[in-house]
């Protein structure tokens, strides 16, 4: 396999996974946003983080990526977390949104709105007309 292109590749994973890790954070702040509203009081353990990403994203993540990513988040000042017992009566986790937590989510969706739209409703013509002219299907 020629360098160039196998380094590309790993770029494009590179990329990737990075802009899914993002997302990720994204993800742990809106839940626990969305959480707070319906439940008092306002938390999520780890499992629960994991579960809801199987269920709602299809996204099978494994605690060892997950638990870096809270901690991560907890040591910004987005969220805070307690030990506690949960339904289960096992000792778990349970993290809680900050106020700068959900001052950095609003800000996240009102900085980022426009160009996703922007990027949902102009590059999928383009990248289509292109992978016409070229004569491939896209992805």
């Amino acid at each position: 396999m020629n360098i160039s292109v196998t380094s590309a590749v790993l770029s494009r994973k590179k990329v990737l996974h990075q802009f899914k890790m993002g997302l990720l954070r994204v993800y742990i702040l809106f839940s626990l946003n969305t959480k707070s509203r319906e439940e008092e009081p306002p938390r999520l353990c780890g499992v629960d983080f994991l579960n809801l990403l199987r269920t709602e994203l299809d996204m099978n993540l494994s605690p060892s990526t997950l638990y870096p990513i809270l901690n991560e988040i907890e040591e910004g000042e987005l969220l805070t977390s307690n030990w506690e017992v949960g339904d289960d009566g096992k000792r778990r986790k349970f993290y809680k949104l900050l106020e700068r937590g959900r001052h950095e989510l609003i800000r996240f969706c009102q900085q980022t709105k426009d160009p996703i739209l922007q990027i949902l409703t102009e590059v999928p013509p383009k990248f289509i007309n292109i992978c016409q002219h070229c004569g491939k299907t896209p992805m």
